[in-house]
């Protein structure tokens, strides 16, 4: 069955400088993201522990959506951050980029898929479903703006669209099919 990930504690800062002051007086290992340096207007930090070290990644971002969000898959070896219209992963060991998947639209939420060997990021106008090695397994494209998402059974999602009737997402290929006798709001 699709759950909800455990999201990690965001902590956000209002001034940039308290920001890169944060950072550099850590004793942790720190990953700077700065995401798109002429458009940044927040910053956080996430914090996660790899064995006994404490590792922050300090995250720049443009404010377009929802606050990022930061989950830990694959038996806490990666991180992966949704941010305004991108996902990033990254590694925790070596604290690097492992590489980015650029979304058509802003970031909602994450949703676990084949046990963590693959993500599930739903969007503002659809789902997509992303390897842990950053290759996207599948799109799914809503053709409206999705309401909501949940599971309806361990293959099966359905997803809330705000002009259209509901569409049936399978997990294992990104398939869609609108849901018969689903109601239009």
């Amino acid at each position: 069955m699709v759950t909800q990930l455990q999201e990690l504690d965001r902590v956000a800062f209002a001034e940039r400088e308290e920001w890169l002051a944060h950072l550099e007086s850590s004793d942790s290992r720190v990953l700077l993201l700065d995401m798109k340096p002429e458009h940044n207007q927040a910053q956080h930090a996430f914090s996660a522990r790899r064995g006994d070290s404490e590792l922050i990644v300090g995250l720049a971002s443009e404010f377009h959506g929802i606050h990022p969000v930061a989950v830990i898959v694959d038996d806490g070896r990666r991180m992966v951050i949704g941010n305004g219209d991108c996902v990033t992963f990254v590694d925790l060991g070596t604290l690097a980029v492992l590489g980015q998947v650029w979304l058509e639209s802003p970031f909602f939420e994450f949703l676990p898929h084949d046990g963590e060997s693959s993500i599930v990021v739903l969007y503002e106008t659809g789902i997509t479903c992303i390897d842990l090695m950053v290759a996207v397994l599948w799109t799914a494209a809503a053709a409206d703006i999705i309401t909501g998402c949940e599971a309806i059974s361990a293959t099966e999602l359905r997803v809330s669209r705000m002009d259209s009737p509901s569409m049936i997402v399978s997990l294992a290929t990104g398939k869609a099919r609108t849901e018969l006798g689903s109601p239009r709001f």
